[in-house]
């Protein structure tokens, strides 16, 4: 924790070049997920641990802002894949992430919602009757989270 403002802005500077830095040294893959209370703690470790035994070779960034439990899951392309090879796995990865976060009752939006991207995915987070219900409404938002 910073113990001044001089520390904050820091600490500041250093999250906010993250995803820069990530694209400046390759390909990355970004994912954000939000895990429930004292599950988002036990999130962290078995997120990693996930990828160490199912994608071995990817390197694995993980940041976020825990204390509202959300955690921003970044894994670059390793050099020993081409880019289409690594964007069709990352799909596989992110099912198996899904699970996780489904299992710590946590969300697949964060902080951003659900966007175009995500949609087919929300049978994870929310029930098949409420996602028809989203659906149809002419209220729904695609930044809505679950």
């Amino acid at each position: 924790m910073a113990q001044s403002g001089s520390q904050a802005a820091e600490l500041w500077a250093l999250r906010e070049g993250i995803s820069e830095s990530l694209s400046a040294t390759g390909f990355p893959h970004k994912e954000r997920r939000r895990a429930a209370g004292r599950q988002a703690g036990d999130l962290l470790p078995r997120s990693r641990a996930l990828f160490l035994q199912r994608y071995q070779g990817w390197e694995v960034c993980l940041f976020g802002h825990i204390g509202d439990g959300n955690l921003h899951i970044n894994v670059m392309k390793p050099d020993s894949l081409d880019k289409a090879t690594f964007l069709e796995k990352t799909k596989e990865a992110d099912h198996d992430v899904f699970a996780l976060i489904k299992a710590h009752q946590g969300t697949i939006s964060a902080e951003h919602g659900i966007g175009l991207l995500k949609k087919d995915y929300l049978g994870y987070c929310r029930s098949p009757r409420r996602s028809r219900s989203c659906a149809r409404s002419s209220e729904h938002s695609t930044r809505e989270t679950c």
